[in-house]
């Protein structure tokens, strides 16, 4: 059978954590901040590409994650408002699906294997062992 990952190859410390963030926050791209979002959420990648521009909400500083795939989902995720004020700047600075799905593009959801390879240049950039998105 296939091996599985020990509990401890799936995961990075709190400091890898927050050194991928500020890493993230450096760059425009729609990836980086399906992955920004993820660690300020704890969202799976399903939760972020399904990501609509109504699910922000400015006033209470909160997102609206709908996983779809569990029954903790919809929930609206409290964040914090620096992080909140960089996803809206990198959202104002891209182009957003006419459906207002923010990683649509061409009529397209971003792909998993996109996410994937920006998480894995990052860790590779800091120096961290690589772990896919989730």
């Amino acid at each position: 059978g296939k091996t599985t990952k020990s509990e401890e190859e799936k995961y990075i410390s709190l400091e890898e954590y927050k050194a991928l963030k500020e890493y993230l926050k450096d760059k425009s791209s729609k990836s980086a901040l399906a992955l920004y979002i993820m660690i300020c959420t704890g969202c799976r990648v399903s939760g972020v590409r399904s990501m609509k521009l109504e699910y922000i909400n400015e006033f209470r500083s909160e997102l609206y994650i709908d996983e779809h795939k569990t029954d903790s989902s919809p929930r609206y995720v409290a964040v914090g408002k620096n992080d909140l004020r960089h996803i809206i700047n990198v959202i104002k600075n891209s182009t957003i699906s006419y459906d207002g799905y923010i990683f649509k593009d061409a009529g397209k959801l971003i792909s998993i294997n996109a996410i994937n390879k920006t998480l894995k240049k990052a860790c590779e950039s800091l120096g961290i062992k690589y772990i896919t998105s989730h």
